[in-house]
């Protein structure tokens, strides 16, 4: 299990005070944004739209859900670890694969880039590319638990 200090040893506070900044913005604009992701996501990789069998504005307010609450904790390192991990339990379950986590990056990074316009500079694309792959690390490490028991 990855201790505080290795989770957030390539986050700077400056990087986390930056994404709690962007987040902020695109929050307001909620579900354009998570329009944004699953657009790009389904014309990335067509066939995970089979993954989504649900109300897709449902599941655009669960995307939104998730991001405010990785942000709101990011102050919280265990929580949020424990947290990811379990996600990363739960995706395994709906037959999320390690593939798809470089998809999901992809399209996390484009709909931000979409819904913040000329605030996403290349110190933004790099906070949250690191911040993901944190999250994805953990959540592969979860999915992995589960597929071991």
């Amino acid at each position: 299990m990855k201790n505080e200090k290795t989770f957030y040893m390539n986050l700077q506070q400056s990087e986390i005070d930056l994404i709690k900044r962007t987040f902020a913005l695109v929050n307001t604009i909620g579900d354009l944004t998570a329009r944004f992701f699953y657009e790009r996501l389904f014309e990335l990789s067509p066939e995970t739209r089979l993954l989504f069998t649900g109300n897709m504005q449902n599941q655009r307010g669960k995307f939104m859900a998730t991001l405010n609450f990785i942000v709101q904790t990011l102050d919280q390192p265990q929580t949020l670890q424990a947290t990811t991990r379990r996600l990363g339990r739960e995706h395994a379950r709906y037959h999320v694969s390690e593939e798809h986590y470089q998809l999901v990056g992809d399209a996390l990074l484009w709909s931000l880039e979409k819904a913040l316009g000329p605030a996403y500079t290349s110190e933004v694309h790099s906070a949250w590319g690191k911040l993901y792959t944190l999250l994805s690390d953990l959540m592969k490490d979860g999915a992995r638990q589960d597929s071991t028991g």
